[in-house]
């Protein structure tokens, strides 16, 4: 009876490895993925110095780019190292000034490329949970109606977020952060001069996104 027990017991132990071995070959393998097409909707703030923050009205942004995994089989079979590689960054802000008995707006559009670290996560198969930060070198223009006056440079910007999808689409949040000079704000307004000396100006905000995944 003793040997029979012991028998049954070993059997069972030996059916349960082999079913989570079997689970753990069936999890590797769940396809997760690799590039995302992102169309979001932007809220930003633009800052310098004795003037009154810029608040956008509203704004819409489209990313394209791709996940490259650092490693074939996931950690713990459902842990996914990566690196982010967007080709693909435009957005567009729209801010309205209504100060100094001015009605005026802004129009500030940037072009940008990310790359920096990932993870993703599979607890379920076809459920994935991302998160990234990265680096986005971004062309950054900003123009205003008051006088037809424009400027155009390098902006400095960082990316950090994450995204929840299940199969081919989903949803995600990502906060946007950096600097770049632009002419002061009150000569966008005011005056139009040549040979300004530009000065510091931050950004802040965010995106909330739909994600599809291919």
């Amino acid at each position: 009876m003793k040997k029979t027990l012991l028998s049954m017991v070993m059997l069972f132990v030996c059916m349960t490895a082999f079913a989570q071995d079997e689970d753990a070959q069936d999890r590797a393998s769940w396809k997760v993925p690799t590039t995302y097409l992102n169309i979001g909707y932007v809220e930003s703030k633009l800052k310098q110095d004795d003037f009154d923050q810029l608040k956008s009205d509203w704004g819409a942004s489209v990313t394209i780019g791709k996940t490259f995994f650092l490693h074939k089989k996931p950690v713990a079979n459902f842990i996914r190292f990566g690196i982010d590689a967007t080709w693909f960054d435009l957005s567009y802000a729209n801010y309205k000034l209504n100060d100094f008995g001015l009605k005026e707006t802004f129009h500030h559009a940037e072009a940008a490329m990310h790359v920096g670290p990932s993870i993703t996560l599979t607890p379920v198969k076809g459920l994935n949970i991302s998160g990234y930060f990265r680096y986005a070198p971004t062309f950054a223009a900003l123009y205003s109606t008051a006088n037809d006056n424009y400027n155009l440079g390098y902006a400095t910007r960082f990316v950090a977020g994450g995204c929840l999808s299940y199969k081919f689409f989903g949803v995600g949040f990502e906060s946007r952060f950096g600097f770049n000079k632009f002419d002061p704000f009150e000569e966008f307004v005011f005056e139009d001069h040549e040979d300004i000396e530009k000065i510091k100006t931050n950004l802040k905000g965010f995106r909330v996104y739909l994600s599809f995944r291919f």
